[in-house]
């Protein structure tokens, strides 16, 4: 069979609405064959055990709603001047767009406060690491050898997954459980640049599109749980600075804990209903 054959069989079997899937079934076809859309024609014949392998992921992206970037295994993340290349699997989030610029608003603050120019050591810490983008692309993006990055999550198999991305690009962080926080001892001297996109979401908010996504980086039992815990970890590891990827909701329902404790923040748009939320405990 050949390519534009499969594109219209799969058209017909799975994509009911025919508008916008035609980019997402080149690129099932690009996994199945294992070549990019400009390394083959549409003319090209394909033997019957990768049409197999096309119509299985077909199925399952376009029928299932299961994330194509989990076939993909690798993707990219960053700006195309310091790109990462990132391993993801069922075990951690996609990468995003919102936490893509939160990473990058971090380190446009980081700079123009001139922390890396005022501290002689500085710790960076990601809570939720999951693939370890968040911490390898501000490190990356930082380069600077006086800075310390730990990547915490609850999930050995993302640690793992993390662990891999930092060799894939050659970026040292160190790893840890989340439930091993207090192992962790910084001087006073140290300055904490903590960062974050914690789950935020309720069962009821669950999106279809997030099914296949580990359920323990996106649930949360209450709105601010993280937030709260994670804003006191910093108060108590001052001076320091936060960055927490954040919905309007959970926002609106930490707003009179930030108060309470008279906390300077600001908050900062990233993607529609998504924002960044920038907490100070500078002394």
């Amino acid at each position: 069979m050949k390519i534009h054959q499969i594109i219209k069989l799969i058209l017909k079997k799975y994509a009911k609405n025919k508008k916008n899937k035609i980019k997402e079934i080149i690129k099932i076809i690009e996994i199945g064959i294992n070549k990019t859309f400009d390394k083959w024609k549409q003319e090209e014949e394909i033997e019957k055990k990768l049409i197999d392998t096309i119509d299985k992921i077909s199925k399952m992206v376009l029928n299932y709603n299961f994330p194509i970037q989990y076939f993909q295994t690798f993707v990219e993340f960053g700006c195309s001047r310091r790109c990462l290349k990132l391993y993801i699997n069922p075990y951690t989030l996609i990468p995003r767009i919102e936490t893509e610029i939160l990473v990058e608003k971090a380190f446009q603050r980081i700079m123009k406060l001139g922390i890396i120019k005022k501290y002689e050591d500085i710790l960076i810490i990601d809570f939720g690491t999951g693939s370890g983008n968040i911490a390898l692309y501000l490190t990356k993006l930082l380069n600077n050898n006086k800075i310390k990055t730990i990547g915490t999550d609850i999930s050995f198999n993302a640690l793992k997954v993390a662990q891999k991305n930092s060799i894939i690009n050659n970026i040292e962080i160190f790893l840890l459980n989340s439930q091993n926080l207090n192992m962790i001892k910084k001087s006073k001297n140290t300055f904490l640049i903590l960062l974050s996109n914690p789950p935020y979401l309720t069962k009821k908010e669950m999106r279809k599109e997030l099914y296949f996504e580990p359920e323990y980086a996106l649930l949360t039992i209450r709105k601010t749980f993280f937030y709260q815990n994670l804003i006191n970890f910093s108060i108590e590891n001052k001076p320091s600075i936060s960055f927490f990827e954040i919905d309007k909701k959970s926002f609106e329902k930490l707003l009179p804990f930030l108060l309470k404790n008279q906390l300077k923040y600001s908050i900062s748009p990233l993607q529609k209903s998504i924002y960044m939320l920038e907490i100070f405990n500078i002394k």
